[in-house]
């Protein structure tokens, strides 16, 4: 369930990518990594936080 819920964020985070005008697109990744945090506030498995640290750190980046 865990690695469903991060999956849906990833892609939809890469929707939003595909899909915003580039003005809009630091306000939706920052909007979608408040959500994952806060999803991730409540999993105890430290592998999946790591991989959306990972995730996170990408699509801040790029």
């Amino acid at each position: 369930m865990d690695g469903v819920m991060v999956i849906f964020i990833i892609g939809t985070s890469f929707g939003v990518l595909l899909t915003s005008k580039v003005e809009r697109i630091e306000g939706s990744i920052t909007l979608l990594l408040g959500i994952a945090h806060r999803i991730l506030a409540q999993v105890s498995s430290w592998h999946t936080h790591a991989f959306a640290l990972l995730v996170s750190g990408v699509l801040s980046y790029s």
